[in-house]
């Protein structure tokens, strides 16, 4: 049997309804609202501390808001400048099945290039695969990774 929170793959707290807005926007649910108490030496003080989780998506689980948009279950092309993404400098696989591409620093951040595209890299780290142009685009680890998308789209 399933549990609620079975599909949840990712947690992140949020210490403001702001920065909860900001997750909820990356496709996070929320999860709970909760107040953590402090108890200093000289006073005692809560705060209030929202609770989001990042859902694996098959058919049955909740979609993110981009994902309602689209009514079918063809890849989306979302609104990514393809030439941003050509001027990556890309490296072709020894068995030819594709190209990849670092897309964070060494700190794990995202590169300052990629900016524009945060919330293209952050579909595709929730697990989506996406066409943009010729090409369909994945994540795995550190590296962007390409491939010719079949009956691309423009």
């Amino acid at each position: 049997m399933e549990t609620p929170y079975s599909r949840i793959t990712e947690i992140r707290e949020a210490p403001t309804p702001e920065a909860a807005n900001d997750l909820l926007k990356q496709g996070f649910v929320l999860v709970k609202v909760l107040e953590k108490y402090t108890n200093d030496t000289d006073r005692q003080f809560s705060n209030i501390v929202y609770v989001l989780g990042r859902q694996r998506f098959n058919g049955e689980s909740h979609a993110t808001p981009e994902q309602k948009a689209s009514s079918s279950n063809q890849p989306t092309t979302p609104a990514v400048d393809a030439a941003l993404l050509e001027k990556r400098p890309w490296k072709e696989y020894a068995n030819g099945g594709g190209e990849w591409t670092f897309y964070m620093d060494r700190e794990g951040t995202l590169l300052p290039e990629l900016k524009g595209v945060s919330g293209f890299i952050d579909r595709l780290k929730a697990g989506e695969e996406i066409v943009v142009g010729d090409h369909g685009y994945r994540i795995k680890d550190k590296f962007l990774k390409r491939f010719r998308a079949d009956g691309a789209q423009q």
